[in-house]
């Protein structure tokens, strides 16, 4: 649905039994990662489709923390999780962050989509998929940094080493902010992404 529609109370009743559900269960953390990918524009709660407008992704995303803290949910880390920027994109990665009294977790989301015909882009080493929203999230917040989902292509280099030069060289080096690093091993989109394609 849409983030107005969400803002405005619609799925209160869900996200009320969601977190009794949490509060009682007794185990530890869960991460929420709530409207990922807003910047984009491929999911209905982006303020670019499902006659959403500017603002309500934010006023959606309290309005749903303020239920949990309202249920007395404390094992909840909140994930806040854009998509790598499109530098071609005028909407500033700021204007979608909820706030940190709203957000445990930064994150981002990107792929390194190499030369396949799915999707042909050029091949890209982590650094210059993540490096630009890296440094914006630097600016917003000293949260700690997640990545939620990436993944390689096999095809126009070497996957295997697109991961070793990942976690040898640009997570210990490059971004120390990162604490969290999630592979996407599902082949959606008819890409290649599972790590044990070679």
């Amino acid at each position: 649905g849409s983030v107005s529609a969400c803002a405005s109370g619609a799925y209160d009743t869900n996200h009320h039994e969601v977190a009794r559900r949490l509060s009682a269960n007794g185990v530890g953390d869960a991460e929420i990662r709530l409207g990922w990918e807003a910047n984009g524009d491929w999911f209905p709660w982006s303020e670019k489709r499902n006659g959403n407008s500017s603002g309500q992704y934010v006023t959606a995303w309290r309005h749903v923390r303020d239920i949990f803290r309202a249920e007395g949910v404390t094992n909840a880390k909140w994930v806040w999780c854009p998509n790598v920027i499109d530098p071609r994109s005028k909407v500033p990665l700021s204007h979608y962050y909820p706030g940190g009294y709203y957000v445990d977790w930064l994150c981002i989301d990107g792929y390194n989509w190499g030369t396949n015909p799915a999707r042909p882009d050029r091949w890209k080493t982590f650094a210059p998929v993540f490096d630009l929203t890296y440094a914006t999230l630097t600016q917003i917040s000293s949260r700690p940094i997640m990545i939620a989902e990436t993944g390689s292509s096999e095809i126009g280099g070497s996957k295997a080493a697109w991961l070793a030069d990942t976690l040898e060289v640009a997570l210990p080096y490059k971004f120390p902010r990162i604490r969290a690093f999630i592979w996407f091993n599902w082949n959606a989109d008819q890409m290649d992404w599972i790590i044990e394609s070679s």
